[in-house]
């Protein structure tokens, strides 16, 4: 009966530990992702527009780049004579 009893001690000590610490261990661990993934879009919203933002952003696909890519298609260049 003791054993239960430490037990039961010891996973509540567990979680309380948990839980009191929990705000600054997420919080490292966020800043930690965030600053990892610099360029890339978080949703704001469980919604398809939103999920093809993340996706174009993880992918490094922007409207500079694209817009980039248009222009040099589609401006000549002086070629030398």
């Amino acid at each position: 009966m003791r054993f239960v009893h430490t037990l039961v001690d010891a996973a509540k000590l567990g979680f309380n530990n948990f839980r009191a610490h929990f705000v600054t261990t997420f919080g490292w661990h966020y800043r930690l992702l965030t600053k990892s993934l610099s360029g890339v879009y978080i949703p704001k919203a469980l919604s398809l527009p939103e999920f093809g933002k993340f996706a174009l952003s993880v992918l490094g696909i922007s409207w500079p780049q694209i817009r980039a890519k248009i222009v040099k298609a589609l401006v000549p260049t002086a070629t030398p004579s």
